[in-house]
């Protein structure tokens, strides 16, 4: 019985081994590949990582802070390679709707600061 475990161990020490492998070779693809610096970053973080560095040395070595290599793991362990991926920014909320923003290229293009009630003195 103890012998059995014993192989068990063994084989499922060799099988990450293995896996750990594949992962450090599509990673370094992946690195060779992207010509995004911000995705690269992200996979060098992975890479590390792999490489068996702690979140720690990896935040100074890459300039982030813990918490964003944390979830940088996180999305990789979760979903694999492509949860790296960048998205859009949502940016800053609109102050205006477009309609507002309609009205004032409409204003601006055909009327003069005299004509909207501004002194003399402004130009657009």
């Amino acid at each position: 019985m103890l012998t059995i475990n014993t192989y068990r161990l063994s084989v499922g020490l060799m099988n990450n081994i293995f896996e750990g492998d594949n992962q450090i070779s599509a990673i370094k693809k992946a690195m060779k590949e992207t010509k995004n610096i911000r995705l690269y970053q992200r996979y060098r973080v992975i890479y590390l990582h792999l490489q068996g560095d702690t979140n720690r040395d990896i935040a100074k070595m890459e300039g982030f802070c813990e918490h964003t290599v944390g979830t940088y793991i996180s999305k990789y362990k979760a979903n694999g390679i492509d949860a790296l991926d960048i998205k859009q920014s949502s940016g800053c909320p609109r102050f205006l709707t477009v309609e507002q923003e309609e009205q004032i290229v409409e204003v601006i293009t055909n009327k003069t600061p005299d004509q909207v009630g501004l002194p003399s003195r402004k130009n657009w």
